[in-house]
């Protein structure tokens, strides 16, 4: 239900660690944060429906950041693909939002682009398995897992 905040913020911070996961970049729990990163440099779209499949976005996301798109089946995701968020903003993509709340983008997942082919995050990111030590400013390179197809399936990782 689109009152289920507690759900919807739990499952979304649960997709942004799969996604972390899969790239191998640490994630930073910025959970809240409006402005920062939900990955990294990329942003992170969890879709708790089992209804639709579709990635949204709203008029106010950042154009010039990739956003991913993940399906949510706690413990289960799938990582659907990624799409510019100015491409993603396409007129024939307008739908209807929550009452209330202005029209959104609704991105068919056909056309998400594989994760194979999502930028690489910078070097100046945190890889996962060398977060930095508490008050540390020096960064670690980042590493990143080649991805074999668009729905790449993320699983048994929370404890």
């Amino acid at each position: 239900p689109s009152d289920n905040l507690w759900g919807h913020n739990i499952e979304g911070a649960a997709a942004e660690m799969a996604v972390a996961k899969h790239l191998g970049v640490y994630w930073s729990g910025n959970v809240g944060n409006f402005d920062a990163d939900d990955v990294g440099p990329y942003q992170v779209r969890a879709n708790c429906s089992r209804r639709y499949d579709a990635m949204t976005l709203r008029p106010w996301d950042k154009d010039h950041k990739p956003y991913v798109s993940v399906l949510c089946f706690l413990p289960e995701f799938i990582i659907c693909g990624w799409i510019l968020c100015r491409d993603g903003k396409r007129e024939d993509w307008i739908v209807a939002g929550t009452p209330g709340r202005p029209p959104l983008y609704s991105v068919p997942r056909a056309k998400l682009l594989p994760m194979a082919q999502l930028p690489a995050a910078p070097a100046t990111e945190y890889s996962r398995k060398s977060a930095p030590p508490a008050g540390s400013a020096a960064p670690v390179p980042a590493t990143r897992r080649p991805s074999a197809s668009a729905a790449d399936l993320v699983q048994g990782w929370l404890l």
